[in-house]
C-alpha cells in the first residue's frame, strides 16, 4: 500500500469501529436511561430506548423503580456494531448486567430487546415435556368444522356436510 493511502485506510477503519467517544456517550445515556426510569418519567425514558424497546417502557408500572439505588456503570465496549455497557445493580446485592446501545436514527439508544437477548436462558416447567401428535380429522369433526367455517361466514352448511339434512323432498330431476 502506497504511504498516502495509509492514513486513508486508518481513517476508514476508525470510522468503521465507531467513534471513541461512543463509549462514554452510550455510558452517560444508560446512567440518562436509569435516572428517568427510577423517576418514573415514561415520556424521557421512551425517548432513550430504540423504537423496538418503547413498549417494555410503557409496561413498566408508575413507580416500580422509585426509590432504588442508581445503577453503578462498571465499564463499556464496542461490541458488534454496539456498545455493551456493563452495570452493576446495588438494589440486588451488585448482581451485574449489560445495557446494549446502539445507533437508531443516528443517535445513541438502549436497545432493551437486545439487552434481554443476552441474558435470556430456557426455563424447563415441571411435568413430561409437550409433544403435538397430527392426525386426520373424523368424519364427525370434519362435518363440525364445516359447520361451524358456515356460521363464522354466515352462511348455510354445504349440503356434503354429513350433519345436514334436507327437510324438504328432492326436486325430481329435468328431462
Amino acid at each position: 500500500m502506497s504511504r498516502p493511502l495509509l492514513p486513508l485506510a486508518v481513517l476508514a477503519l476508525l470510522a468503521a469501529c465507531g467513534a471513541p467517544d461512543d463509549a462514554a456517550e452510550a455510558c452517560a445515556l444508560v446512567g440518562r436511561f436509569d435516572a428517568a426510569v427510577r423517576a418514573g418519567d415514561v415520556d424521557a425514558a421512551r425517548t432513550l430506548v430504540t423504537f423496538d424497546s418503547r413498549p417494555a417502557i410503557d409496561a413498566v408500572p408508575p413507580g416500580a423503580h422509585a426509590g432504588k439505588q442508581p445503577l453503578t456503570v462498571l465499564s463499556a465496549r464496542h461490541r458488534h456494531g454496539a456498545v455493551h455497557v456493563r452495570v452493576a445493580d446495588p438494589n440486588e446485592g451488585g448482581k451485574e448486567g449489560v445495557f446494549v446501545v446502539r445507533r437508531e436514527n443516528a443517535e445513541l439508544r438502549v436497545d432493551l430487546i437486545a439487552s434481554a437477548a443476552l441474558v435470556a436462558r430456557e426455563i424447563p416447567l415441571p411435568g413430561p415435556p409437550t409433544r403435538t401428535v397430527l392426525r386426520p380429522l373424523s368424519p364427525a369433526e370434519r362435518a363440525r368444522a364445516a359447520r361451524l367455517a358456515a356460521e363464522v361466514a354466515g352462511q348455510p352448511p354445504h349440503a356434503s356436510d354429513a350433519t345436514h339434512r334436507r327437510s324438504e323432498p328432492a326436486a325430481p330431476a329435468a328431462r
